[in-house]
């Protein structure tokens, strides 16, 4: 049995003297990755101390450290312009430790990655893989709960059948596959609504704004006009990944539309033949959108789940009530007016 010995780990936050401690190592290949994440580090710290008036963009990162081991690392940034929601990412584990099981190392960088922007986030998200256990096991520990799966698959140009392509597929004429803009940025608001559950928008506390954030170099929005009344039934927007994978997000309307088929083909034809390699992911429990990517030749990845957890509650209490005071102190001030009447007894007498 693996005996926990607390004095021996530490959690800080990344500066440049760590990078002598993977510089001659197998991971020595992170240290570029390692030095930008330094630099949007310093930029967070900026954006948190002028809070009212830079919005929250950049990451912050931490590492599990065991002597001169780094164990490994978490990465949080924000989900919302105004850093009340933020996302935690554990990243691989770079080397085993003697005294503490992967659970406890996990545990101790969530804890403390909570406590880092403990006076603004109101909420926390955690993704993972589903075959990460211990990583899910420890957040659930902490009080995370489970709020959706996703499915990710990998789109490659040199896995797509090119005998399987017809070059003669056209959108409808209905449909486009537009930027979002200011325009139909609250068209796509309306689409996010039926895509998550209220639990899960309250958490991630985004608002319009944050919408237009998303809007990179591949994110689409699949807008419909008809009788001058314009919809959005699709979208792929643009997830941020702290690993650096580019990754998208493709949604739809709650009720499926057939002509999403060619108009999904069609994107993934251009994107197929734009770039060497994109993550797309899709509800898990769309079984629509899944075979469409199956049979245009994307290849499946493991699922990953979506754990949340709000503090909103008890940071409510604390904030807004301002001044309290016992309970018996604002009760002593209504006085009734008369005495009150005995209470009927229903005992014979």
């Amino acid at each position: 049995m693996i005996q926990v010995s607390k004095s021996q780990l530490r959690v800080e936050p990344l500066k440049a003297i760590h990078f002598s401690l993977i510089a001659s190592g197998e991971f020595s290949s992170r240290i570029p990755w390692m030095q930008l994440m330094l630099i949007r580090s310093w930029i967070a710290q900026a954006e948190k101390s002028l809070s009212a008036l830079l919005p929250a963009r950049q990451p912050n990162c931490l590492l599990a450290i065991e002597g001169k081991n780094i164990l490994s690392i978490v990465v949080i940034e924000p989900c919302n312009r105004r850093g009340s929601c933020w996302l935690i990412t554990v990243q691989e584990l770079l080397n085993n430790s003697k005294n503490y099981t992967t659970k406890n190392i996990i545990q101790r960088l969530i804890n403390e990655a909570l406590e880092t922007q403990e006076e603004r986030a109101i909420s926390w998200i955690i993704r993972c893989p589903t075959y990460e256990e211990d990583i899910i096991s420890a957040a659930r520990d902490i009080g995370f709960q489970p709020l959706k799966l996703y499915r990710a698959w990998y789109l490659e140009n040199s896995q797509i059948d090119k005998n399987s392509l017809d070059s003669n597929v056209k959108i409808n004429s209905q449909l486009s596959w537009e930027k979002i803009t200011l325009q139909n940025a609250h068209l796509l608001w309306q689409l996010e609504k039926t895509n998550d559950s209220s639990h899960l928008r309250k958490i991630l506390d985004r608002q319009l704004q944050d919408l237009l954030d998303q809007n990179k170099e591949y994110s689409r929005v699949l807008v419909n006009e008809i009788n001058n009344r314009i919809s959005v039934i699709a979208a792929l927007v643009h997830r941020h990944n702290s690993k650096g994978e580019t990754v998208y997000e493709l949604k739809r309307d709650y009720t499926w539309d057939e002509r999403i088929n060619d108009s999904l083909y069609y994107l993934l034809n251009h994107l197929s033949q734009q770039r060497k390699s994109i993550i797309i992911e899709i509800d898990s429990e769309d079984k629509q959108l899944n075979k469409l990517l199956s049979d245009f030749g994307c290849i499946s990845q493991s699922d990953e789940i979506v754990l949340g957890r709000s503090l909103w509650k008890r940071q409510t209490n604390y904030k807004l009530i301002k001044n309290n005071k016992p309970i018996e102190n604002m009760l002593g001030r209504l006085q009734p007016q008369r005495p009150p009447l005995p209470n009927p007894s229903l005992h014979p007498r």
